[in-house]
């Protein structure tokens, strides 16, 4: 996972990328923002979840794409932690001037 703040302009904008192991093809993994959020105000907590959709899907251990993104204020978040159907990983926030 990684994630990065756009500092375009005076637009501040957290995108967070990664890709995560399915099971089977009609499986799409999604991030969203944990419920609730943790006691650490700069840490974002986020959850992978897996939606299914379609037919049975074929059993094919693959990798998809989760991405996420949200505007925030300068400085807002230190870091992310992701966390749901993988393992938890807690990434720093990378200041990205575009």
């Amino acid at each position: 996972m990684q994630s990065s703040v756009d500092f375009a302009g005076s637009k501040h904008v957290l995108v967070i990328t990664g890709e995560v192991e399915v099971g089977r093809t009609n499986e799409t993994p999604t991030l969203g923002e944990a419920v609730p959020q943790g006691i650490v105000d700069d840490i974002l907590l986020m959850d992978v979840q897996i939606s299914v959709s379609g037919d049975v899907g074929a059993d094919v251990l693959t990798w998809k794409e989760a991405a996420y993104t949200r505007e925030v204020s300068p400085g807002q978040f230190r870091q992310v932690t992701v966390q749901g159907v993988v393992e938890v990983q807690t990434i720093d926030v990378e200041r990205i001037v575009s």
